[in-house]
């Protein structure tokens, strides 16, 4: 009985198609404080943040008991560190949100450099604000944004040339099998 065994050539390219990394339903964790009745979790995707579309969601919970608030209203303020007159204001909801225990909102970043991120979390308890400061990058290069539709071809023919090689395996040595010359023949 033959058992599979893939070239060690084939390990990289597998892995090279395989997400780069993972983040959880949030992203990457900008800011977790502590601020008036309230604990305030700010998380950013994708990372880095480059200019374009980006979701910011915040995580509020009581800060006795840890409990998720779902009830609060959340409003986002950004303000280009570089031009203080550009300025993003809206509001932050569970329908933004994939994971409706966060507020989410989806900021359009129209330049790249330092931003001031404030979230105001507001409800019967009271008010908190929270400030942190997010580096939006310079849009990817189209290469880099778009690699994994290149890499689809080549994975293709690799695959391809793996399955004729097990087959010959198969068949038995490449010395045994016929030629193309020979079959016409």
């Amino acid at each position: 009985m033959r058992t599979l065994q893939i070239p060690f050539a084939i390990a990289p390219l597998l892995l090279a198609v395989l997400p780069v990394s993972l983040h959880a339903d949030g992203g990457v964790v900008r800011l977790s404080q502590l601020a008036g009745p309230f604990g305030v979790t700010i998380f950013s995707a994708p990372a880095p943040v480059r200019v374009g579309l980006a979701d910011i969601s915040v995580l509020v919970q009581r800060r006795d008991s840890h409990a998720i608030v779902l009830d609060a209203d959340v409003a986002l303020r950004l303000v280009a560190q570089a031009d203080p007159s550009l300025t993003i204001a809206t509001a932050a909801t569970h329908q933004a949100a994939t994971n409706k225990l966060l507020y989410a909102a989806s900021v359009d970043f129209p330049m790249s450099g330092a931003w001031r991120l404030a979230a105001i979390v507001q409800d019967s308890t009271g008010v908190a604000e929270v400030v942190t400061e997010v580096m939006v990058e310079a849009p990817a290069p189209p290469l880099a944004t778009y690699w994994p539709y290149f890499s689809v071809p080549p994975l293709a023919i690799v695959l391809f040339g793996l399955h004729q090689w097990l087959a010959a395996r198969r068949r038995g040595s490449p010395a045994e099998a016929p030629s193309f010359r020979q079959a016409r023949g």
